[in-house]
């Protein structure tokens, strides 16, 4: 048995050298010293140990993809920058998380402001007062909002709307022209446009021609300073308290006056309690209110801050979009309105003006 193991080794040590010739083709390989190893050792500990325990040790802390470029950055000129997110470490760290997050599934939001109204084409403060679409606001349901709504091949299953007509009125055109009229509806006056109290019915042109361009811009664009409360003095006084529309307001919330901020205090519980279910749910969601009510809802989305949000602006009639994560309800990407920057930008100015 001896002898036959002395010649057997051999043998076999020829067999292995050959099976490790065969699988190694080509030239021979070159030496690797040992810093070299060190260094790929190091990048594949790093790569396969730490990245992944960095993450998980950081996923508790992670709520959004706020690194993205604000949009008020780039479509509303002098906005305040957001302090964290100019932070690089968080911007890093949230650039690597997006990646993450865009794994998750997703539901799309699309918001709506009404076309133009009557008072709207007489440039009077309208806020509770239930005026009419115009006929350009009518048309512009149908070839602006429905028509961008159309090409972008937007389904829903199901529409949130205030309780005054225009939005009603904006919302039923946008969904007979995309023939979607078979949806649910849900009204609710806590997505009304905030009450413009006693400036309520009157010129704004005339108004700031009287009280100074200022002063009527702070009763507009402030963030929580209200205008004079409406009474019974005023001639929309009644129409507006008697209105069945608002039958389901208590009486002790019926509003005489409102800033963005009262609006956002009745807005954002709404949002939360009847429409982010539907969003974890996957349901397709199309809102059409007004400005005011949809400027509370992005300030929630966005988290901006009071100077940042009294510098947006609603355009009339141009759809926009947030998606979001249907499990944390963080925002994917950007908001996106469906039409071209130059046209944004000019129906923003528009919304902005004191008018003529």
């Amino acid at each position: 048995m001896i002898s036959n193991n002395r010649l057997l080794l051999p043998a076999l040590r020829n067999v292995l050298q050959r099976r490790n010739q065969s699988v190694v083709s080509g030239p021979p390989t070159q030496h690797v010293s040992k810093a070299e190893k060190a260094i790929l050792g190091s990048i594949m500990i790093a790569s396969f140990f730490v990245i992944p325990v960095w993450v998980l040790g950081h996923l508790k802390e992670y709520k959004a993809p706020k690194w993205r470029e604000n949009i008020t950055i780039k479509l509303f000129m002098d906005a305040v920058p957001i302090d964290e997110r100019n932070d690089k470490r968080k911007k890093a760290r949230r650039i690597l998380f997006s990646w993450v997050h865009f794994k998750m599934p997703s539901c799309r939001v699309t918001f709506v402001r009404h076309g133009e109204s009557e008072w709207n084409k007489q440039n009077l403060f309208c806020g509770w007062y239930d005026a009419r679409l115009s006929e350009k606001g009518e048309q512009d349901a149908r070839e602006v909002s429905a028509a961008a709504l159309v090409k972008e091949n937007a389904q829903f299953d199901i529409a949130f709307t205030s309780a005054l007509c225009r939005a009603n009125t904006s919302l039923q055109l946008i969904l007979e022209t995309m023939n979607s009229v078979n949806i649910p509806i849900h009204s609710s006056w806590r997505l009304n446009e905030r009450h413009y109290g006693a400036l309520t019915g009157f010129n704004k042109r005339q108004m700031a021609d009287e009280y100074g361009e200022e002063q009527v811009q702070t009763w507009r664009r402030s963030y929580d300073v209200p205008p004079p409360p409406i009474t019974s003095e005023n001639p929309h006084y009644e129409s507006i308290r008697t209105n069945p529309r608002f039958r389901d307001v208590p009486p002790e919330l019926f509003p005489d006056s409102e800033t963005l901020a009262s609006t956002i205090e009745r807005v954002i519980p709404f949002w939360t309690s009847e429409i982010v279910p539907l969003i974890k749910s996957g349901k397709r969601i199309l809102i059409v209110a007004h400005g005011t009510s949809l400027r509370g809802i992005i300030k929630h989305i966005e988290g901006l801050s009071k100077e940042q949000i009294m510098k947006f602006d609603v355009p009339n009639s141009i759809p926009f979009t947030y998606d979001f994560d249907m499990e944390t309800m963080s925002v994917i990407g950007n908001i996106r309105f469906l039409a071209d920057e130059e046209t944004v930008l000019r129906a923003m100015e528009k919304t902005r003006s004191i008018g003529k």
